[in-house]
């Protein structure tokens, strides 16, 4: 399972590119919580992952 395109790209940005909720929201053109969602889900998403790799 792979990440959707939306929290892929929201954590990129976050997390490479080092900008925050806000400027994200506003280059996505999405309200700031929903980033923070994404995020949230994301990492989830990832950790899940990362356990059933070990």
């Amino acid at each position: 399972m792979s990440l959707p395109e939306n929290y892929r790209l929201a954590f990129t940005l976050k997390y490479v590119e080092n900008l925050t909720s806000e400027e994200i929201g506003e280059i996505m053109n999405i309200p700031r919580n929903t980033i923070k969602t994404w995020l949230v889900r994301a990492r989830e998403a990832l950790r899940g992952k990362l356990v059933d790799e070990l």
